[in-house]
């Protein structure tokens, strides 16, 4: 009788294993699916950096907020619709999370940022239900907002896709490397100075075509970098015990 049932345990085993949705790369062009991460800093549509195409480091100002976006491009074949999703992102070593906002608009679930509070997770998604509407949108799925405190990373811990059996479609984590350097750091070597100053003079004077850290030189956050942004670093490189204006 042990017999008897230590075969059929096995062989229940194998057609489960058998049967288990596969395990992709988040950009597996074999399966035609892609989660992308990307970081919009100047809200102009072109992603600073991106887990797909261009770079994957983004250079910040210290202390300033920034959003990850998490976007589902494309679904595999085999997946022609899907009933909820599931993904979690996380901040480490000097980025924090903080809120998050979900931009998915289609199932029958409410999704939801299930954020625990400042320096928690993010874990965007919705229980998945077995019956209702199906989705097939691809497109921005959440968003997640990070204070940007000192270098680290944001992970995509995993994304999964529901599909209409209920089963999960589960795709392998992703990450975006973070610097996050000092408002005026014209030249990426973590320090604020004069020199970073004389930089920006000579951008400014179109002397150089551009500058190492353009991202971070604007010192007064109005979206120009220009001799102000020179005065500015040069006046509170002058007195340390001002504070640089915020981001």
């Amino acid at each position: 009788m042990r017999l008897l049932l230590l075969v059929l345990f096995t062989a229940s085993l194998g057609v489960a294993l058998l049967s288990a949705p596969p395990r992709a790369s988040a950009q597996d062009p074999d399966l035609g699916v892609s989660f992308r991460l990307a970081v919009d800093t100047d809200g102009d549509g072109i992603a600073a950096c991106s887990t797909t195409g261009g770079p994957s480091t983004c250079t910040l100002r210290r202390d300033s907020q920034f959003g990850v976006d998490v976007f589902l491009d494309s679904l595999p074949p085999e997946l022609s619709e899907y009933g909820g999703f599931e993904v979690e992102l996380r901040g480490s070593g000097g980025i924090i999370s903080g809120e998050g906002a979900v931009a998915w608009p289609d199932g029958i679930c409410i999704a939801e940022d299930r954020n625990q509070g400042p320096g928690k997770p993010h874990r965007f998604g919705c229980s998945v239900m077995n019956f209702g509407e199906r989705s097939t949108y691809v497109g921005l799925m959440a968003t997640g907002f990070f204070r940007c405190t000192g270098d680290g990373m944001v992970h995509q811990e995993f994304a999964e896709l529901a599909d209409p059996s209920g089963q999960g479609y589960s795709l392998e984590g992703s990450t975006l490397d973070i610097r996050c350097l000092p408002p005026g750091d014209a030249n990426c070597d973590n320090t604020a100075n004069t020199l970073d100053a004389t930089l920006i003079l000579q951008y400014h004077a179109r002397l150089i075509p551009n500058l190492a850290c353009l991202s971070v030189a604007d010192v007064n956050a109005d979206g120009r970098v220009n001799s102000i942004d020179a005065y500015l670093l040069l006046f509170f490189t002058a007195s340390p015990i001002l504070p640089l204006p915020p981001p």
